[in-house]
């Protein structure tokens, strides 16, 4: 019965989205070019407070609101104060339909309105990069957010996609796993709360050298999230999956609490 009530609640909602963008047209395009390539990252709307399409990635909408507000608050700068500098991905190009307005950045210094010709000093490199890193990994943000809209755990199979727990562990800690080999560990589940990382019924493991360790404690005793100990390094935040991590001298060792085995 709760899953049927949690399927119809689903199912309008998606529904409301439906006609919302039937009725709703695209107001914004965002595209980065870079030589003959033209890659579109956003076509949609610039999300507002009675919006029923307003996205389930709040990463997302918070990205385009800041953006938004950044561009109509900018002012004009002189041509000779432009800084030069440009950004190695490209050029952002931002359009507002409605307005047939356009937009062109290059760093993260100034803005360039095509038709006015102006300079507008404005910092959105951020909120353009992040919007491109959600269009690049679609699929595992429209995951991690429906997931939590739905107040979904882990299941096994979701443990078993090494490239989803990678970047779940990721989004969770601030840690980048990329290139790196990931041990998967799985046992049979004895019941109870698990204390630790190695009393989950999966978790993982990447072997890191003492060069690696002695990084990692350099870099995370600048960050509260992490309890730094002569021989060890806890991830102390509750995160959404309840990720927990406990790195040592010639490992990392990441899992998270909030599955479906655990919590059924």
């Amino acid at each position: 019965m709760k899953k049927l009530i949690i399927f119809f609640a689903l199912s309008i909602f998606f529904l409301q989205n439906i006609f919302a963008h039937d009725e709703l047209k695209v107001n914004v395009v965002i595209s980065l070019e870079n030589g003959k390539t033209n890659l579109e990252l956003v076509r949609g709307r610039i999300p507002q407070a009675d919006d029923l399409s307003f996205p389930l990635n709040t990463e997302y909408a918070d990205a385009l609101k800041s953006l938004d507000k950044k561009i109509r608050e900018a002012k004009e700068i002189p041509l000779g104060s432009a800084e030069k500098a440009c950004v190695s991905e490209g050029v952002y190009i931002i359009e507002y339909l409605d307005e047939a307005k356009k937009y062109e950045v290059q760093n993260d210094f100034w803005i360039y309105e095509t038709e006015s010709k102006k300079f507008l000093g404005c910092h959105i490199l951020t909120e353009l990069r992040l919007l491109k890193k959600i269009n690049e990994q679609k699929e595992f943000y429209d995951k991690y957010y429906l997931m939590n809209y739905l107040h979904k755990s882990l299941s096994e199979s979701d443990c078993r996609n090494i490239d989803f727990m990678k970047w779940l562990f990721t989004k969770e800690s601030g840690i980048s796993l990329q290139d790196k080999n990931i041990e998967i560990i799985a046992k049979e589940y004895s019941g109870g709360i698990p204390v630790s990382v190695k009393q989950f019924p999966v978790y993982f493991k990447v072997e890191i050298s003492k060069a690696e360790f002695k990084n990692f404690k350099k870099e995370l005793k600048k960050k509260s999230e992490w309890k730094i100990e002569k021989n060890e390094i806890r991830f102390m935040v509750v995160t959404k999956f309840d990720c927990c991590c406990v790195i040592k001298e010639e490992e990392l060792l990441f899992g998270f609490g909030k599955m479906d085995i655990i919590h059924p």
